[in-house]
């Protein structure tokens, strides 16, 4: 965590060395999760829908399987209702259980791999697009070097702190440390800041 912080202290990009110097340092254990399915089923109940809501579909899932998620989406799915849950998240999420239970997806063991090992292992499941792989290890794996193009927030607070420069170059610069650059900017989004 020092080393991130430092490296991004020294980049040239002042409106992200100011916004560090007053918000401080960022972890990678503040949303870690150390289980892999629980840290799985938990990005796709996020997907496409705002923080607050994921947190709310979350508890109610955790409620209602009581942590026993294969059981549940595959063997007691009626439990389920009421959650909150789309029809392409239970699909997403009964398809990767079922191949945990079929033995032909090991997350714990896919934890341990390389992230481009994880992207090819994941995304042919339906619904896992890059995005959730990303998620994933960023807060189970706590891949130090993880950046998500297609999130908005991560967008608007790389552009914000480029300050006018190129927000690609920033990105560049904050390796191998793009992940605390990531986190930085869903902070200054929760901020409001850009």
């Amino acid at each position: 965590m020092q080393a991130a912080t430092q490296h991004l202290s020294q980049l040239p990009y002042p409106a992200l060395v100011e916004f560090i110097q007053q918000t401080g340092p960022v972890t990678l254990d503040d949303r870690y999760d150390p289980e892999p399915w629980p840290a799985l089923v938990r990005v796709v109940l996020g997907q496409q829908v705002s923080t607050k809501a994921a947190a709310a579909i979350w508890a109610k899932v955790l409620s209602a399987t009581k942590g026993q998620f294969e059981s549940t989406f595959l063997d007691s799915p009626e439990r389920l209702e009421g959650c909150g849950l789309s029809r392409a998240k239970t699909r997403t999420l009964t398809e990767l259980l079922a191949a945990k239970r079929a033995g032909t997806l090991d997350l714990p063991a896919l934890a341990h791999q390389p992230h481009e090992i994880r992207l090819s292992e994941l995304t042919p499941y339906w619904g896992i697009g890059p995005w959730s792989v990303e998620m994933w290890s960023l807060f189970h794996c706590r891949d130090p070097d993880i950046w998500s193009p297609g999130d908005l927030a991560l967008k608007k607070g790389a552009a914000g702190f480029a300050a006018g420069s190129d927000p690609a170059a920033l990105i560049q610069a904050a390796r191998p440390y793009r992940s605390y650059l990531a986190l930085y900017c869903w902070r200054a989004a929760n901020a409001n800041l850009f």
